[in-house]
């Protein structure tokens, strides 16, 4: 059975951003701007520095890649109340994200007649930009 810490793994994983750096337990990942998850701090794993000094070094090196420093916040980070700390700092949340799982093997065999599935780039997709 897959924790829930190894699902937020798999999901780094395949959300792959240009440039990762681990630092100290944290995952920095940078992608040119272009979304909040490939440019973001991924407090994951224990740490053994002092937290602020370690937010304002990523605030720094955020700020050499011109991109505004973003912490994914989840159920599993490190320090527990980085959070709280992080709004001492002054951070305020953006916006929540839900995440849903299921059991594959708890489906049913699909029959929407709706649904189409390319094994390429839809180019009418990318046109209209159309969101998957």
């Amino acid at each position: 059975m897959i924790k829930d810490r190894e699902y937020e793994e798999i999901l780094l994983n395949q959300w792959q951003p240009l440039q990762t750096m681990l630092y100290d337990g944290w995952i920095l990942r940078f992608a040119n701007g272009y979304t909040k998850r490939a440019n973001s701090v991924n407090p994951l794993y224990f740490s053994n520095d002092d937290v602020v000094d370690k937010i304002k070094h990523c605030e720094r090196i955020f700020a050499s890649h011109h991109l505004k420093t973003t912490f994914k916040i989840t159920p599993f980070i490190q320090p527990k109340n980085l959070d709280e700390i992080l709004k001492h700092e002054g951070y305020s949340i953006i916006e929540h994200t839900s995440v849903q799982r299921i059991d594959l093997k708890q489906l049913k065999q699909l029959n929407n007649q709706h649904v189409h599935i390319d094994n390429h780039v839809n180019e009418e997709c990318l046109r209209n930009k159309l969101t998957f």
